[in-house]
């Protein structure tokens, strides 16, 4: 559904930002510096925790600096530092996923509905799954006050009032297909929707975006006005969201100002430093949530300006949950003291070829050119050679680790995965003059393919994303694998917004026809499936999606895409929907690298499965042995 385009710096992010882009809005992933390489010099200190309560820090990397607390955030506020790490914190969403207690999904890092960590039961379908109904649990708000459906109400009425100025919409998606929102009591409401939907899709793709929100805090239209019911007409909705998203842009107030100070989660921000992003958020003791006994009482956040002086920070033993870059991961084992966790999130990396390129486009329309592609792309050997071995190829669109219930096995046997030769036969089947080392041609046009014509060769301008040593050795090595089948890459490196905004989808059929379509092929990293968990591909694959940067389009993916989204037999419409994505590879997979490989200080308990979503539940956590 939707997604979020990830630097081959990062990985998480949250999905739709990359639809914007799309139509011309520079995205730029601010957590995007985890993996660069530093030098390290002396010995690890040993880390010192207090048993029972405590502080625990956690480190982020450059750059990472929160500044949007509302969450119902626009797109170019939708970052993990807003998200995950603060929002979620303080505001949790209805509905939580993958793994984090151990009343959860299970021991492993998976996907799946969290319930214990959410507010509400499982939701209920009847009519024919045309309307789904949802019991709140006994939550409260910091102030003492029940969490209600009048909260979700209002959620929900300010959503729809300002949804196309919330980075989430898509249209005749959510809150599009919700055409009637009934309270049935204070705990329970009702949503009547447009049609039949899978539950498993609306339950995780819709239902998993919505926040409630302290109507009887924020209902208001001014800093002096009265607390109202202004959200129950379109034209109060708007100025409500005009004004707590104005609010919402002055960090300076966030632990001052009073809209801020009633939450549901498990802490409150406590004190923020805008400039720095260092935070500290202490434990709301009106949580109504899971805690781990002798749970940590407060959670410090701390940005570092270089990767060197994070690791620093955790040889010295001054952060109790950090990181280890890549290029030395070789030196875990000298942390004695840290726990060494190598963290996996749901996601695929890919490049993009521009299919209504007006000059190579016909080239990119060719599955077997696409596949040919592919097939010269030695995933195995970049992971080994610049992520040191952690990371998992990426062969289809559906992520195959962490683990879920709906990578195939055909997929996972990656039937596209790096074979030279087998690219040099697909060409030579197709009317190619396949010249390893120089440039491939086109010899016979009615073999080739649609608008090719004969002497067309197989070179291509190809942008890629700068900031990132091993990503960006990674694209010399594509580079020059290509060349064993007579593919030319003109390689030109620029900052991974410019990458994201120039790769927009364009022409005919697409959500930007007049954007420039010039660019011929482009790589930045990939995509991350949160807050849409169940890995449908509307937002990337369908015809004119704002993400479907490589202008990909057929029908029959359309009606296979559309099917993951109806009532009936769901794992069988996502494995109809993945074999055919898979061998038509609408964009060019890339090697996934692991998210994260974190530092946890030994005395830290309850910080594991790492959430494959980069959630984070810091009231689980606890120091001891």
């Amino acid at each position: 559904m939707k997604h979020t385009p990830l630097n081959g710096l990062f990985a998480p992010a949250r999905r739709r930002l990359a639809r914007f882009a799309a139509s011309g809005v520079a995205i730029v992933a601010l957590f995007a510096t985890l993996l660069l390489p530093g030098s390290v010099v002396g010995t690890p200190a040993v880390a010192t925790a207090a048993a029972g309560g405590g502080t625990a820090t956690f480190a982020l990397p450059a750059n990472s600096l929160a500044n949007y607390i509302l969450p119902m955030e626009p797109i170019a506020d939708a970052t993990p530092q807003n998200v995950q790490l603060m929002q979620y914190l303080i505001y949790r969403p209805l509905y939580n996923f993958g793994s984090g207690t151990a009343n959860g999904p299970g021991p492993s890092n998976t996907a799946a509905l969290n319930l214990p960590l959410s507010l509400a039961k499982q939701p209920v379908y009847s009519d024919g799954d045309k309307v789904v109904t949802i019991t709140l649990d006994h939550y409260m708000w910091s102030d003492g006050k029940p969490v209600t459906a009048r909260d979700v109400q209002f959620w929900q009425t300010l959503v729809t009032a300002n949804k196309t100025d919330w980075f989430s919409y898509v249209p005749g998606e959510y809150p599009d297909n919700v055409v009637k929102t009934t309270v049935l009591s204070p705990t329970t409401i009702r949503f009547t929707l447009n049609k039949a939907y899978s539950p498993l899709w609306f339950t995780y793709n819709e239902l998993s975006q919505i926040t409630p929100l302290p109507q009887h805090i924020m209902d208001k239209t001014s800093a002096s006005g009265k607390v109202g019911n202004y959200d129950l007409t379109t034209a109060g909705a708007k100025k409500v969201y005009a004004f707590l998203s104005g609010q919402a842009k002055n960090e300076r107030t966030y632990t001052t100002n009073k809209l801020w100070s009633v939450v549901d989660g498990p802490w409150r921000l406590t004190s923020f430093n805008g400039t720095t992003g260092l935070s500290t958020y202490t434990f709301n003791s009106k949580y109504s949530g899971p805690v781990a006994p002798n749970h940590i009482t407060k959670f410090v956040e701390e940005p570092f300006t270089t990767d060197t002086a994070e690791y620093n920070a955790v040889r010295a033993g001054t952060v109790d949950y950090g990181y280890i870059p890549q290029a030395d991961s070789a030196l875990h084992s000298q942390l004695s003291n840290y726990n060494f966790e190598p963290w996996l999130v749901m996601v695929i990396s890919f490049g993009n070829v521009n299919q209504n390129n007006p000059t190579v486009g016909p080239i990119f329309k060719q599955a077997y050119i696409r596949q040919a592609i592919e097939t010269l792309i030695d995933q195995k050997g970049i992971i080994n050679s610049f992520y040191a071995g952690y990371g998992t190829p990426t062969c289809g669109p559906v992520p195959s680790i962490p683990k879920t219930p709906w990578a195939s096995s055909f997929e996972k046997s990656c039937p596209f995965a790096y074979n030279p030769q087998k690219a040099v036969s697909l060409l030579k089947s197709h009317g190619w003059n396949v010249v390893p080392g120089g440039v491939s041609s086109c010899s016979d046009p009615a073999k080739c393919g649609p608008g090719i014509k004969k002497g067309e060769k197989l070179d291509f301008s190809f942008v890629y994303a700068t900031g990132n040593t091993a990503f960006v050795n990674s694209i010399a090595v594509i580079k020059s694998d290509a060349e064993k089948a007579g593919f030319k890459y003109n390689l030109k490196g620029e900052p991974f917004g410019s990458v994201v905004s120039l790769s927009a989808a364009c022409g005919p059929g697409t959500s930007s026809p007049k954007a420039n379509c010039n660019w011929q092929m482009s790589d930045w990293g990939g995509w991350g499936y949160e807050p849409d968990f169940y890995p449908t591909g509307d937002l990337l694959f369908e015809t004119g999606a704002g993400a479907n940067y490589s202008s990909y389009s057929n029908p029959e993916a359309n009606r296979l895409i559309a099917a993951t989204q109806l009532a009936g037999d769901s794992v069988k419409a996502m494995n109809n929907y993945e074999a055919y994505m898979v061998n038509q590879v609408p964009f060019i997979w890339g090697p996934n690298r692991d998210f994260q490989l974190s530092e946890i200080n030994k005395s830290l308990q309850g910080t594991q499965p790492q959430n494959a979503e980069f959630n984070i539940w810091p009231e689980l956590w606890h120091y001891g042995k």
